[in-house]
């Protein structure tokens, strides 16, 4: 109800639907699903309707770097929280993930106070106590997130997300490394002409990193998982798509001891609703096996740890009261 009226606040139209298929855009035009089916896929499909209104040469050279300043206050969130501030620059900015780093932790997500134009990737350094040591943004013309961030051997972190701004074409996984003097080392982008997305990142023993997500540009259905593993120069070693004829991504993934990948994926039933997979990919970029776990109408698992004794420990939402 509150997206209902926002959507007529801004001079869209909402008709309601208890349709469970996949969202569709034609122009700017987008299909509406019921309450509990494709609400992340719906947005997408909204940004991509924003996205064909503008035209720009997509490059690496599109990608502005900027320093931010961020100001803060106190927020007393109340029950157990011993203590809470807010962070931001000039305008809006949201933070999706953290990691641990030296000393401190980052994060990562968007502001719209970078000099990129519309949304740019966040990347905040904080010490120990939550107080900044340096914030970056980065982006260009189009939309430019970041959805998944990770420390680096030499201290520093890399971001996981999506460009609109560089690569091949619609939104495009990005991934940046930056020093953990917050500058920035490198940038690389992978993708097809289609949309294609990275969501979850980590780092593996040799120095490289992998990423996960999914992708519209290969494989067999309307969006498949999609795995990429990377050196520490972010050139790309190899590749996965897997998945079947619904729309299958994957939100987390991380190394096991054994030099294999588990990776967290969802995948679409034929009504529509979403059940949560465990994958097994080998150090080679090879399917070793896949478990999957449903309850009733929407089951996704967006996040999870290895314990030491290969436990693992998943969290997420879903309708799972009985």
């Amino acid at each position: 109800s509150a997206f209902v009226k926002a959507c007529g606040e801004a001079g869209g139209a909402c008709a309601p639907s208890r349709s469970t298929d996949v969202p569709l855009r034609d122009g700017n035009l987008v299909t509406g699903t019921s309450w509990y089916a494709f609400p992340i896929e719906n947005i997408e499909q909204i940004g991509r309707a924003l996205d064909a209104t503008q035209t720009f040469p997509r490059s690496l050279d599109n990608l502005v770097g900027a320093e931010l300043r961020l100001s803060g206050r106190p927020v007393d969130l109340g029950g157990f929280v011993a203590r809470g501030a807010a962070w931001g620059a000039d305008r809006a900015d949201g933070a999706v993930a953290v990691c641990p780093v030296p000393g401190g932790f980052a994060v990562t997500g968007y502001t719209f106070s970078g000099e990129g134009g519309t949304a740019d990737v966040l990347v905040c350094r904080f010490d120990g106590q939550g107080n900044p040591v340096w914030a970056r943004a980065l982006g260009g013309p189009g939309r430019d997130y970041g959805q998944a961030i990770c420390p680096t051997q030499d201290g520093g972190c890399v971001v996981a997300g999506f460009t609109t701004s560089a690569g091949a074409g619609s939104e495009d996984a990005i991934l940046v490394r930056y020093a953990g003097d917050g500058s920035l080392l490198w940038v690389r982008t992978f993708g097809g002409e289609s949309p294609d997305m990275a969501l979850g990142v980590c780092a593996t023993r040799d120095g490289g990193f992998a990423l996960c997500g999914y992708t519209m540009s290969e494989g067999m259905g309307e969006s498949d998982l999609w795995a990429i593993r990377v050196d520490a120069s972010g050139a790309k070693q190899w590749a996965l798509t897997a998945g079947g004829a619904r729309p299958d991504r994957a939100y987390a993934i991380l190394e096991r001891p054994n030099g294999e990948f588990a990776v967290l994926a969802t995948t679409t039933t034929s009504g529509g609703n979403y059940d949560s997979q465990l994958w097994r990919i080998g150090a080679e970029g090879h399917v070793v096996g896949t478990t999957g776990m449903g309850w009733s109408l929407t089951d996704v698992l967006e996040d999870f740890v290895l314990a030491g004794d290969g436990t693992v420990f998943a969290v997420g939402y879903g309708d799972c009261q009985q």
